[in-house]
């Protein structure tokens, strides 16, 4: 090597250790958070945690290795660092990054994964309040109305976002399409589904377009189940059948529990209960006095003479009601109090297992009663069709919309639509027979009696 050739070789890395020495001075100077990085000897990196992913990652700043370069990416770290501080999204901050440090004029997709939208979807969801109530929801499992609310979750939501295999991927269509398929168009489930591809796109900040594509979609429910119903003389030749056999089984903890499961059926039938509510009496043996008021037990034929009963907003085992406290009268016909021994309580026992889910647990007294329905060979199997029976005899027995409506602790619209929907026929036959209608307002009374020259 000549001379000359040396004498540039030594400047050359003279002017490297240079650059070298200068980096390390300006990384001195760098605020805290975010740093100056030298990659593969030759690129300039600001390194800082990345708002989309809470992880430290080097991104190019759009400087040259050179000392004006370094001056000017360490001016950059300075506004990067108050850029993480002022920027609420990450979409936000990758625009102004890409503007204004990269000098780009171009816009980035925000980088908010399945993950992201799914837990601001629950927390949305348990910093709001139940739907009937009002309460405030509970996401503590151990906390009162914490077993239900998560029950509710689960079946709104969790159903659905299990399906999603890769949570830190971004929304696309293609995705939220892939999913909706495993459900049957025309189902409940293909219908709710809808539900929930919204309340994703809803948060994903470009989703407009994606909102558009889960609009179009026909989500209409056209399949249902068959809906039972059971007319009173079925429900009472079935419960004489099935208590008449108490006497035949052997244990004694068969006989109790089967009369128990039977009271429990006659409170569905009588008050309109979900078998749940039962759960959730406060006056079976012992008094209820609030706002200066007491309803005493309804074993107590004297001072509760039309069997009131009040329902709780949480039941024995932590879950709540759908309609929180609430008063309910049974049907007026006082001769099937006696027969269906509603003022005999006989509360099943039903102790879930501590490490169960919440679904599990708020749904497990349904559950083992809908198993007592099969096991004992009731006509119907569907816990509403006693609550639908319990309507049909209020109109029956002459009580109007506004306070079966309000007994059964719905709207008057539910009552007039839903309910319809459920009628069994041989008890409406009953209902428009002469000996049984409902009494004729006052006016149109004053006018039939008018019409026959009255």
């Amino acid at each position: 090597m000549s001379d000359t050739q040396n004498a540039q070789h030594e400047g050359s890395y003279a002017d490297y250790g240079n650059l070298l020495t200068c980096l390390a001075e300006r990384q001195k100077e760098c605020p805290k958070g975010v740093a100056l990085k030298l990659e593969r000897k030759k690129y300039l990196m600001l390194q800082f945690v990345y708002p989309c992913s809470g992880k430290r990652n080097s991104k190019s700043c759009g400087v040259q290795f050179t000392i004006p370069g370094i001056y000017e990416a360490l001016d950059k770290a300075w506004k990067v660092s108050d850029a993480l501080k002022r920027f609420q999204t990450s979409s936000e901050f990758w625009d102004w990054y890409n503007s204004e440090i990269l000098k780009e004029n171009k816009i980035v997709n925000d980088l908010k994964t399945y993950r992201e939208i799914f837990a601001e979807i629950e927390d949305k969801f348990f910093n709001g309040k139940h739907r009937n109530t009002g309460r405030q929801r509970e996401r503590d499992v151990t906390k009162p109305g914490g077993i239900s609310d998560n029950k509710s979750f689960h079946q709104t939501y969790s159903v659905y976002l299990e399906r999603f295999t890769d949570l830190d991927k971004n929304p696309t269509w293609e995705d939220i399409k892939a999913v909706w398929e495993n459900w049957e168009k025309g189902t409940k489930s293909f219908k709710d589904f809808k539900t929930v591809a919204i309340a994703i796109a809803e948060l994903c900040p470009d989703g407009e377009k994606l909102l558009k594509q889960i609009r179009k979609v026909d989500a209409i429910q056209t399949k249902f189940k068959d809906k039972q119903s059971i007319a009173l003389d079925d429900f009472l030749n079935w419960y004489k059948q099935s208590s008449s056999e108490i006497p035949s089984l052997t244990r004694e903890c068969d006989r109790i529990t089967r009369e128990s499961w039977l009271w429990v059926a006659s409170m569905c039938v009588m008050y309109g209960l979900r078998p749940s509510e039962v759960a959730a009496s406060l006056n079976l043996t012992e008094s209820f006095t609030k706002d200066g008021v007491t309803i005493y037990p309804i074993t107590d034929k004297i001072n509760n003479r039309e069997c009131t009963l009040v329902i709780g907003e949480f039941t024995n085992f932590g879950s709540s009601t759908k309609t929180g406290l609430r008063l309910i009268n049974p049907v007026p016909l006082k001769h099937l109090w006696e027969q269906l021994k509603i003022r005999l309580p006989l509360l099943p026992k039903y102790s879930p297992k501590p490490d169960s889910k919440p679904e599990c647990i708020a749904g497990g007294f349904d559950g083992k009663f809908y198993k007592k329905l099969k096991s004992y060979n009731c006509p119907v199997s569907q816990k509403y069709a006693f609550r639908h029976l319990y309507n049909q005899l209020l109109e029956m027995s002459g009580i109007g919309t506004p306070i079966r409506s309000r007994l059964m602790g719905h709207s008057e619209t539910t009552n007039t639509s839903t309910y319809k929907k459920r009628r069994n026929l041989k008890t409406e036959l009953a209902i428009i027979n002469a000996d049984n209608r409902q009494p004729l307002s006052l006016e149109i009374a004053k006018l039939q009696i008018e019409s026959v020259g009255i």
